[in-house]
């Protein structure tokens, strides 16, 4: 009996673990005379700090980047511009790209350990510019990353799930 009791403590306790999850959610789409802005916020639901986080990758599977247009002004020698996104203070973003893939992603990384989005915190202020509006910047998988390297991954606003890699692979079990 006292077996069974902790076999079903233990279960609870780790299903409620997994359960918590960052979530990063499409704001809005601001459209300028010659772009659109893509607006991102972070929620932070994982029990760990948030030092990363990307658009348009599934971190689930292993499938190519999901976002079509590239930022505005952005080349693969000279990189993304200052001026084709916007970060938290202490956050920069980039473009990633995969070999034989048009498609791109978005990633935002800290640049000092202070800047980490903590647990139970909200931080807005990601946001990405694109010369042609493209439906992908509302609707990708996401991707966050915490302090202990362990990755997160949900379609754009929704909870994620902990992602692993399993036999060279990645999978949400």
């Amino acid at each position: 009996m006292v077996k069974v009791a902790l076999f079903l403590l233990m279960a609870i306790i780790s299903c409620s673990a997994q359960a918590a999850s960052p979530v990063v959610s499409f704001s809005r789409a601001e459209k300028r005379s010659d772009q659109t802005v893509y607006h991102y916020s972070v929620t932070n639901d994982s029990p760990n700090p948030l030092v990363a986080v990307s658009v348009g990758e599934n971190g689930c599977t292993d499938e190519e980047p999901e976002l079509v247009q590239v930022p505005t002004g952005w080349d693969f020698d000279k990189g993304l511009p200052l001026s084709s996104s916007m970060a938290p203070t202490g956050w920069k973003a980039r473009v990633m790209t995969q070999e034989e893939s048009k498609r791109v992603l978005i990633e935002w990384r800290i640049s000092e350990q202070r800047f980490k989005i903590p647990p139970g915190v909200s931080s807005s202020g990601f946001a990405i510019f694109v010369s042609t509006p493209d439906a992908h910047y509302t609707s990708a998988h996401w991707v966050a990353i915490d302090d202990r390297g362990l990755t997160y991954s949900g379609r754009m606003g929704m909870s994620g799930k902990l992602a692993r890699w399993e036999g060279g692979h990645r999978s949400c079990p």
